[in-house]
């Protein structure tokens, strides 16, 4: 082998070992995809708070489930002749970037609120059985823009607006029924105030359904 080529060949070695270090090195990209998966440690990840719930809702009792609403709910009925209630009593959360759910887990999860529980539901979008039932219609602004501000209505718990510049959504409660249902947030786009969040009381319970899931 002569001297040129182990010269070529040793700035060939030197390259390489430039290219993958740099690349060691360099921040990796953040990743914005809307998983809402509990162990996604990305920024729509929920991994950060279902490992800080327990300090978040100290007094409350969490279980995860891993299986449709029915059949969890269903599981946990009790068919007692004189009684016709839930094992489990409290509020079922799902987030989630679109809500697709079987027609029983739905039935189940109205049944379950009616008992006097709860459901709080953060997604995009909602099936025709829930606007239908709640009296609630969605729509989306068209002139949306990537970047919105949401903040609560109840300006007791804080007059703070969260600046969206990632992942937020063009969905809005276009109508409700202003007799029973409580606004408890807004968004604003380009130009109009938006409601994204409400309370709708459904028999016995409550469903609370927001809109920005991120």
């Amino acid at each position: 082998m002569n001297r040129t080529l182990k010269i070529y060949i040793f700035l060939l070695v030197i390259l390489v070992a430039g290219v993958i270090y740099v690349d060691a090195v360099r921040p990796k990209p953040v990743d914005w995809s809307p998983s809402y998966v509990l162990r996604d440690k990305i920024p729509f990840g929920l991994y950060v708070f279902d490992q800080e719930s327990k300090t978040i809702l100290p007094k409350r009792n969490i279980e995860k489930v891993r299986k449709s609403a029915y059949e969890f709910l269903d599981e946990n009925y009790d068919y007692s002749q004189d009684v016709d209630s839930y094992k489990v009593k409290g509020t079922m959360l799902s987030i989630c970037d679109t809500y697709i759910i079987d027609d029983e887990s739905t039935k189940e999860i109205f049944y379950f609120v009616s008992h006097g529980n709860t459901a709080f539901i953060s997604t995009q979008n909602l099936p025709e059985i829930f606007t239908d039932s709640l009296n609630i219609k969605l729509d989306a602004d068209y002139d949306f823009k990537s970047q919105i501000d949401c903040w609560l209505a109840n300006p007791s718990l804080g007059t703070q607006k969260y600046d969206l510049t990632k992942g937020g959504n063009n969905a809005y409660f276009s109508s409700i029924d202003t007799l029973t249902t409580t606004i408890l947030g807004y968004q604003i786009g380009k130009d109009n105030k938006r409601v994204n969040f409400i309370k709708v009381p459904y028999k016995k319970g409550n469903f609370y359904i927001h809109l920005q899931p991120n």
